[in-house]
């Protein structure tokens, strides 16, 4: 069953009347003809509710009913990804053999019912709640830091280490977890280690239920290492963002290329959303977009799907890797003309 994964942009514009009648029936046909689902991610409900209205939220849904086949995401592949980097970071010459493990298997429901299936359910539209208002207030930060950085290249050296400080506390406190230890313990211990100011964020996570899978992964890799959380969290700081907490990548041994090159074969949604946050930081006159923590986990997605399609900064920043994976074919967002996009679709029927 061949996987589409369509940026929101395409989808939005498709739901606002933004492409012809018959170039959305094309792309419906491409669809069917293969058997294809179009799958959405806690990323493209992030971007379909944030500050949008009833009336939105009713046109993106017709659109999504639409499609012959539409499945959801239930769980992504950072987790799985992280803890395979981690076993080459400590072994490197494990590369090849982890490179030939299966590669993540997502876990799917099929959404029959854009309304029901999704924004019905109320856990789910509690976490996107909590997930867009943690992104508002990176995106202020964020915001902040590039004022300061186009004024003053020093400010944001210093930002930047008070930030590596804080990201490094955090995620050595979700990879604390002892055998036995509930997940409310976290609640105890950030108090001694968090600033007040990333408490409350915290606090809605972990009331949401979205760091629990995370913090009990990592605390698992963590045992089964034999490392104090410290460690364990100075190793892992050399990889990519933990979205669900807003742990920032960073470089691994000073050689941004050479972990690039070891995280494709064994780790590929981690590199390319190491490589969205890279070029954005070092852009100096590019102003923050509130899409761009969603965007970054729409992009680890890649890998796993047959076509994927992402916006033109971002297609623009991970091009020179997209020769490196495996399965996906990945496009460039083709604006209102879907021809690019349903060509690769029928591709794949010819291919079967």
């Amino acid at each position: 069953m061949p996987l589409i994964y369509l940026d929101a942009g395409t989808i939005n514009r498709i739901a606002d009347g933004r492409v012809r009648r018959e170039l959305v029936d094309e792309l419906h046909d491409a669809l069917a003809a293969c058997g294809a689902t179009v799958v959405l991610s806690l990323a493209h409900l992030a971007d379909f509710l944030n500050g949008t209205d009833a009336e939105t939220h009713a046109r993106v849904a017709a659109a999504v009913n639409a499609f012959p086949a539409v499945a959801y995401l239930c769980n992504g592949p950072l987790a799985t990804e992280v803890e395979r980097f981690d076993r080459v970071a400590r072994a490197p010459d494990t590369r090849e053999s982890v490179a030939q493990e299966p590669p993540w298997s997502p876990t799917m429901r099929p959404v029959h019912s854009f309304a029901q299936d999704l924004l019905g359910d109320a856990a789910l539209m509690h976490g996107v709640e909590v997930i867009n208002a943690l992104g508002r207030e990176m995106h202020r930060a964020e915001t902040l830091k590039a004022d300061a950085r186009r004024a003053d290249r020093d400010e944001p050296r210093r930002d930047a280490r008070q930030d590596k400080e804080v990201r490094l506390s955090t995620l050595a406190l979700l990879a604390s977890l002892e055998p036995g230890d509930h997940v409310d313990t976290l609640r105890v211990r950030a108090a001694r280690v968090l600033p007040a100011p990333a408490m409350p964020q915290f606090e809605a996570m972990l009331s949401s239920g979205a760091l629990t899978a995370v913090a009990e992964q990592l605390s698992a890799t963590r045992i089964a290492h034999g490392l104090s959380p410290d460690t364990f969290a100075k190793k892992l700081l050399a990889q990519q963002e933990l979205a669900a907490v807003g742990v920032a990548g960073a470089e691994l041994r000073g050689d941004v290329d050479g972990w690039l090159d070891v995280a494709l074969d064994v780790a590929p949604g981690v590199a390319l959303r190491a490589q969205v946050e890279r070029c954005n930081v070092r852009n100096v006159r590019r102003v923050p977009l509130m899409s761009d923590r969603a965007d970054a986990m729409h992009v680890g997605y890649l890998p796993y799907v047959d076509v994927g399609v992402v916006d033109a900064n971002n297609f623009a920043a991970i091009a020179r890797l997209l020769p490196r994976l495996r399965r996906a074919r990945v496009l460039k967002d083709p604006g209102p003309e879907l021809g690019p996009l349903v060509a690769a679709i029928r591709g794949l029927a010819r291919t079967d």
